[in-house]
């Protein structure tokens, strides 16, 4: 598998490493697909927009899985990408 989508819920557990990296699990992973809501609820405050919440995601996600992985975004289990 080279691309995946992945729900809020799922991406909670893996930021928090209660489940194993992308590409242990798919060793093949070029892109993850982050539901748009871990952005909004990952804000640390109110001057913390949802870009700078959606850079450090991008980042936790390359630190864990490396740099050749492509991140984007979605809404909900429909999946559709937005960016």
């Amino acid at each position: 598998m080279a691309s995946i989508n992945v729900s809020y819920d799922y991406m909670h557990l893996y930021r928090h490493d209660f489940r194993k990296t992308f590409r242990n699990k798919f060793p093949n992973i070029v892109r993850v697909g982050v539901d748009e809501n871990v952005a909004r609820f990952s804000r640390q405050c109110k001057e913390d927009t949802i870009s700078m919440a959606r850079a450090r995601i991008v980042e936790a996600i390359r630190a864990k899985e490396g740099e050749g992985v492509t991140v984007e975004w979605h809404y909900g289990v429909s999946g559709a990408v937005i960016h």
